[in-house]
């Protein structure tokens, strides 16, 4: 019954908040009601660290959505309410998880109702039949409002007799209201796949050398020859920045700020994405814990450290780009791609050097990219640009 209650304010909040409104405190205000209610349904579940950080992440972004009103804020305040289902069914689950299944409820939720109706009107014992007995007046209004429009589109007296409640009533809002209890009963009744909740908790944080078997083939050698290789040559890509970048010499002729920017962060994104894909490949179980763990580990680092180098130049050279051709968006999100890099090559250096399985670097970086996209919320990027 309070799953219904709870259902029943929120999708007036929406209504009132929301039609035809601008977002704003609304927004902030609008949050409150569904927090505010989901507390009323589960006050337990608001004791968990990641339940109050997403609670947090919400409140956070719906004020800079009052303050910059910009498209990002906006995002990441719809991205923090969708979070607050799954953290709040699920501890354990990850934010990208979550997310899926929000968005998964709401796409399916006419189809869960239906469900749930028919169960409950089947079951002798239904935990709601509060709601059973409210549907004899939901249908009834539900249809009342629809034949209503349907007889002032047929008949223009009766349109004109009934102007007044047309003008409180509309088929916009009533269709917007629909929506809005739609979204309402996903974010209140979220269905989770219990198949991926299981998968998801077999899925363990550290490794074990108990639980590691030697592999077929003699992968260390093979990972000694490939990152000698590639530490050889980031060497050289290296050396020759800090001859143009950090010594002053400058551009080679024939050579621009913009393809040296521009060639220089896809191949670099792409590169460590491939580089840090091989080494998840490689140090998936027992590499881990080999008698040359040390040499494959030291090679390991080697390589990362080259490339938060070669983030760290290739940061200064669009900040010369910036200063020859001034700041856009795009070159905006030209720190954003380096930040993100940055942070995976941070985590990568801490899933080898502690032992830390694939789960947990994915596990990680979700929750790092929600961290990024909420505190790049805070600024006015119009307004920076301006």
């Amino acid at each position: 019954m309070k799953k219904t209650i709870a259902i029943s304010v929120l999708t007036l909040a929406y209504s009132i908040f929301f039609y035809h409104q601008r977002l704003g405190v609304n927004v902030f205000i609008f949050s409150l009601f569904a927090i505010g209610l989901y507390y009323y349904i589960d006050k337990d579940a608001f004791t968990t660290k990641s339940a109050l950080f997403i609670i947090f992440g919400v409140f956070a972004s719906s004020v800079f959505v009052f303050i910059n009103n910009s498209t990002l804020s906006v995002w990441t305040w719809l991205v923090s309410l969708l979070l607050i289902p799954g953290v709040m069914m699920n501890k354990r689950s990850t934010i990208i998880i979550d997310l899926i299944s929000s968005i998964s409820s709401i796409v399916l939720a006419p189809v869960y109702m239906i469900i749930e109706l028919v169960q409950a009107n089947t079951e002798e014992k239904s935990k709601d039949k509060r709601f059973l007995r409210a549907l004899k007046y939901i249908i009834p209004i539900f249809f009342i409002i629809i034949f209503f429009f349907i007889y002032r589109a047929m008949n223009p007296l009766f349109e004109r007799l009934t102007q007044e409640i047309a003008n409180l009533i509309s088929v916009e809002w009533f269709f917007f209201a629909i929506g809005g209890f739609i979204l309402c009963y996903a974010f209140y009744k979220q269905y989770r796949s219990k198949n991926i909740d299981d998968w998801e908790k077999g899925w363990q944080m550290q490794l074990t050398q108990e639980e590691q078997k030697e592999p077929k083939w003699n992968e260390g050698s093979a990972f000694i020859i490939l990152f000698v290789a590639l530490n050889i040559m980031l060497v050289m890509v290296n050396f020759m920045d800090v001859n143009y970048l950090y010594l002053g010499q400058g551009m080679p002729d024939g050579i621009t700020h913009k393809e040296f920017v521009h060639k220089g962060v896809g191949m670099l994104i792409f590169s460590i994405l491939l580089g840090i894909i091989i080494l998840l490949y490689f140090f998936r179980g027992y590499l881990n814990f080999s008698k040359h763990q040390s040499i494959l580990k030291i090679l390991a680092f080697l390589w990362v450290a080259q490339n938060v180098f070669m983030v760290f130049s290739t940061s200064i050279r669009n900040t010369m780009y910036i200063d020859a051709a001034l700041l856009t968006y795009k070159r905006i999100g030209v720190y954003f791609w380096l930040l993100f890099a940055l942070l995976g090559l941070i985590t990568l250096f801490i899933k080898l050097h502690k032992n830390k399985s694939v789960w947990y670097l994915a596990r990680h970086n979700f929750t790092i990219l929600y961290i990024v996209m909420l505190l790049s919320s805070v600024f006015d990027w119009d307004m920076i640009l301006s």
